[in-house]
């Protein structure tokens, strides 16, 4: 039966920093999608910026499942957890504005009413819950990999 290939020593030791460098860009973009944009004539497009984002967070997902050492890289997120507090309300009042009170897209980002709809708002709430679920899905693998690590170092 044949192995899997390990990778080297010096590319798993430098997983956790890959990781952390692929949450901070799309941590970055993130909050570019959130607040680059005027929403002229209903226009969301600002919004498929977190397709981006979700494919970092993804490739930042792997990274960290395969970290050597979770601790620093656990330190190194705390600073994003303010912003992806923020995309997430962002998120659940997209999700609720449009799926309960039927409101546009471009109402949610800019907090007014009377807004074009962009047509395409059902995609991109789910886009958005996806995004929201893979963000903090790696904060809370690496911060349990960091509480297992501390319950074996106690032992």
């Amino acid at each position: 039966m044949m192995r899997a290939a390990r990778l080297p020593v010096v590319l798993q030791e430098r997983m956790g920093a890959v990781g952390v460098l692929l949450y901070y860009l799309a941590a970055g973009n993130l909050a570019l999608s959130l607040t680059a944009g005027t929403c002229t004539q209903g226009d969301a497009d600002r919004l498929w910026g977190g397709l981006l984002s979700l494919l970092l967070f993804a490739a930042a997902l792997v990274f960290i499942l395969r970290a050597t050492r979770p601790t620093p890289a656990a330190k190194a997120l705390l600073p994003l957890l303010p912003l992806l507090g923020w995309a997430t309300l962002f998120t659940v009042r997209f999700l609720a504005g449009y799926w309960w009170w039927n409101a546009t897209a471009c109402d949610v980002l800019e907090g007014t009413h009377g807004h074009f709809a962009d047509g395409r708002e059902h995609i991109l709430t789910l886009l958005w819950a996806v995004l929201t679920i893979v963000a903090w899905s790696g904060i809370v693998i690496v911060s349990l990999r960091c509480l297992r690590e501390r319950m074996v170092t106690l032992e």
